[in-house]
């Protein structure tokens, strides 16, 4: 995988790069590490939390190279639930062992290399929205594929902003028509 996208890299044959998915990049990464930690300890189930740096530094390395050939990135990674520590009269709340308790925020969270939302110029949570149309007085339902941004740095207004039918041509129109100040 590394020698091929390497090689595509120095021919600049593509300027865009898809990796579908970041979450198993990124399990991918961790996994290899972990086989590797094995080979020393067979007994090893799960990487202890220094452990984590070698394959993030892989992971910041391949973000970082595609940057030295000014290449369009995306990474697709799956969300998850976000968990945070549950709260009262100010303190945490801890369970029987004396650890403190989590609970589910409501939120979504990046499943995966948790770096890789603060390397990216524009994070974007993909949905369906649902219309009701009456169609020759016919009820019919359309899902459309819509993207809200939840991190840019191309400017505060496009936070929060919904973008029917996310093609990489309407994002990119939708960036330079609000930085236009229109």
């Amino acid at each position: 995988l590394m020698k091929q996208m390497g090689s595509d890299l120095e021919s600049r044959k593509y300027k865009t790069f898809v990796w579908d998915t970041g979450t198993f990049l990124s399990d991918l990464a961790l996994d290899a590490y972990l086989e590797r930690r094995q080979l020393e300890k067979p007994s090893k189930q799960t990487l202890d939390p220094f452990e984590y740096r070698e394959p993030n530094a892989l992971l910041n390395r391949m973000h970082d190279h595609m940057k030295v050939y000014d290449i369009h990135i995306v990474v697709i990674y799956h969300a998850k639930a976000k968990y945070v520590v549950e709260m009262a009269a100010g303190k945490p709340v801890v369970d029987n062992d004396g650890n403190p308790k989590k609970i589910d925020s409501g939120e979504l969270e990046v499943d995966g290399y948790k770096y890789s939302e603060g390397m990216s110029d524009l994070g974007l949570e993909f949905k369906l929205t649902k219309k009701v149309l009456n169609i020759n007085d016919m009820p019919t339902t359309i899902y459309t594929p819509v993207a809200k941004v939840f991190r840019s740095n191309y400017g505060f207004k496009l936070l929060d902003m919904e973008i029917e039918n996310p093609t990489y041509e309407n994002i990119n129109n939708r960036i330079e028509f609000t930085n236009l100040g229109k």
